[in-house]
């Protein structure tokens, strides 16, 4: 992984102790934090400035497709992640325990998205799926929406002030 500035030719921070390719990031500035989700299925927890990993959070078995942040003032309080094999996973980041995992997908989940009052998560996969997801309830997704053009969906996005989301396909 490499951290850049904006407008300089080389990386400014190298992190390299992965055991395998890395598939999806999320950079936490406030806290000096960088989530990589790895191709094993491992997410490693860095702290920058240290260039060191400062956690693993090991819960999927297959690549990490993409992550989200769930922020309460600005301070990253939840994580969620998702995998090729078509898993979610939450996790709390302030209590760390076990993660809480939401089942329904059946293909790879490439994108996901919390609500800014942290009631839904919604998340995209290849076979044109949108599941809306009650995070109270774990047991089964709150609603499902098929894309119409059965093209995978791309990109999912909360509205931040309200409870619309958009995607894309």
């Amino acid at each position: 992984v490499y951290i850049w500035q904006a407008g300089m030719m080389n990386p400014i921070i190298t992190l390299s102790d992965h055991s395998s390719a890395v598939h999806s990031m999320l950079l936490n500035s406030d806290d000096a934090e960088l989530y990589a989700g790895m191709k094993g299925g491992r997410i490693a927890q860095w702290d920058i400035y240290k260039r060191k990993i400062k956690n693993d959070l090991i819960g999927h078995s297959t690549q990490i497709t993409c992550m989200a942040f769930y922020r309460v003032k600005n301070e990253v309080c939840a994580l969620a992640s998702a995998s090729a094999e078509g898993k979610i996973k939450i996790w709390d980041l302030k209590i760390k325990p076990e993660p809480r995992n939401f089942k329904g997908h059946f293909t790879e989940v490439d994108c996901l998205d919390f609500s800014p009052d942290f009631t839904y998560l919604v998340s995209g996969s290849q076979d044109g799926v949108v599941k809306i997801w009650d995070i109270r309830n774990l047991q089964k997704s709150l609603n499902e929406i098929c894309n119409k053009d059965k093209k995978g969906i791309n990109c999912i996005k909360f509205n931040p002030w309200k409870t619309h989301f958009a995607f894309g396909s």
